[in-house]
Parts: structure tokens; sequence; C-alpha cells
């Protein structure tokens, strides 16, 4: 069993330790391994950028979760040591790796990869859709009980049967969700990407973190902001890479139905052209699958 197939690490006896809790800490492991001296500097890259997986991982729970390689440092063996300038020193033999395995909620997509590894994550933020209500259908009952009491009738008190004025007309809540995805170590940003912002996607998606299934038109990309950070990809690239992080707004009746109040019973419906009958796509579809890939 190999730490890193590239390099002869040597574990320290006695220093593996392995952390677990039950709060919202993840499972992780430290652990100190020798390699020689020359090779600490490609060793450590190579543990970070794959990222190395724990050897045990399979040992904790059978096809459970992986723990990757997320730190390491580097320390001198005091041993085989030299100062010719009398200001730096040349070491010798060996090198101290100390490395931090650890769980993680999202993915890496090719572990081991140079051109197609970044780290995937998933969260779930609210939101909320103030809708109109059409006050013309509605008149106030002029009572002052308990509501939900299906009475169904007025009870004559003041105001009864009065119409309910624009003024007055409440919002309707409409509760819905967030996806908001981050992708890591992206090699390369196109500018023109910014151009699938207010658009929605062509095709269904199903997240391989939570195994949810979006159809085609109901994730409507808000925001997707770059920025430039070092990463684990760095490691082998040499230069930051792009973080991406994206706000996809979901709407299960697809983002090109609209709410109709003025009617009864109010529902979600197409625009037409009044030329010629045909669907109007405010939020156009396009191809999302540069960021909305399946894994």
């Amino acid at each position: 069993m190999q730490w890193i197939p590239d390099y002869n690490l040597s574990e320290i006896h006695c220093t593996r330790q392995e952390n677990f809790g039950s709060l919202n800490t993840p499972p992780s492991v430290n652990v100190q391994l020798l390699v020689k001296y020359s090779e600490r500097y490609a060793a450590m890259s190579s543990l970070l950028w794959r990222p190395a997986e724990y050897p045990f991982s399979n040992d904790i729970i059978e096809d459970g979760y992986l723990l990757y390689c997320v730190n390491a440092n580097v320390i001198s063996v005091p041993s085989g040591y030299k100062s010719d300038d009398g200001q730096t020193i040349d070491y010798k033999n060996y090198a101290i790796i100390n490395t931090t395995y650890q769980a993680r909620t999202g993915y890496y997509r090719e572990p081991g990869s140079t051109s197609n590894n970044e780290y995937v994550d998933e969260v779930f933020d609210p939101r909320m859709e103030a809708l109109p209500v059409n006050n013309n259908y509605y008149k106030w009952s002029g009572s002052s009980g308990d509501e939900g009491s299906g009475s169904g009738g007025s009870s004559g008190g003041a105001g009864s049967n009065d119409p309910l004025a624009p003024e007055e007309s409440p919002t309707r809540f409409e509760p819905g969700v967030t996806l908001v995805r981050t992708i890591v170590g992206l090699d390369t940003f196109d500018p023109a990407t910014y151009e699938l912002q207010g658009t929605t996607h062509n095709a269904a998606y199903t997240s391989f973190l939570t195994g949810h299934t979006y159809a085609a038109g109901t994730l409507m990309l808000r925001t997707l902001n770059a920025v430039r950070e070092y990463s684990h990809l760095s490691y082998i690239l040499g230069y930051p890479t792009w973080t991406v992080t994206l706000r996809y707004e979901h709407k299960p009746q697809t983002w090109n139905k609209f709410w109709r109040g003025g009617v009864q019973p109010p529902s979600y419906q197409n625009i037409l052209l009044r030329s010629d009958d045909s669907i109007v796509y405010p939020f156009p579809l396009r191809n999302h699958s540069v960021y909305l890939f399946a894994y």
C-alpha cells in the first residue's frame, strides 16, 4: 500500500492520528511521512494536486467517504547538513512531510488527472418570490374572528362585503430554492460565459452530489462569480486557477411560464406573440454544460 506512486514515502512510526467527531467536523487524519530531501517539494506537490487518497479510507467505512490530502508542510530532519557560506544551510538525507487528510462534502472530478480534476460542491439557499394577488376577485368579510374557521361567509361586521381595494391586496409568497454550485480549480475561464446569466439550461440536469434532477428550463443562472486563487491544481500547474460560483434559481414551473393572478383560478401560463401565437422566452434556453456537467 502506497501513499503516492511517484515517490517513496515512509510513514514515521506512531505519528498517525485519526480524528472523528459526531458534530460538523469531517473525519481527518494527520500523519508524518519521511521523504528524500531532494524530493520533498515534488512529493508534497504530488500529495496535494492529485489529491492523494488516504490509503486506509476503505477500512474506516467500506465503500464510504474518502479522505484526501488537503494540507502538507515540510520540515527538515536535523541531521546531514552543511553551511558553506555561514548563512544558509544545505540539508542532506531526508525531510518530513506533515500531512492532513480530510473527508470533504464535495467531490473531485477525476483524482490524479492534471486537466479535469476540479473540486465541485453544491449547497441550497432558500428563496422567496412575491406574487401579486388580483383584488378584483375578493371582498372583505368585516369579521375579526379567528382565521381559518371555514365559515365561508362574512359575519356582517363593519365593512362587510366591501371590495378589496388595489392598495389592500395582499402579496402571495411562493417558497423556492437556490442551487449554489462552486467549481474550484478551473485552468481557464471564458468571460463569454457571463452571457449565460439570465438564461436557463436547455437540458435536464441531475446533481451528482444530491441526486436531484432539474428539468430543462427550471434552473435560471442569476449570477456567475469568477475569481483567481490558489487551489490544489496550482501545485501541478504552477499558477492560480479559477474558482467559479454559480447561483441557479429553481422554479419547477419553468422560468418561461409566468404567474397570472388576474384569472380564476390563478395559474402559471406562457406568454405568446400576438402576431403569430409563438411562445415568448424572456429567459432563453442555453447550453450550460460547461458548468452543469454531470460529474
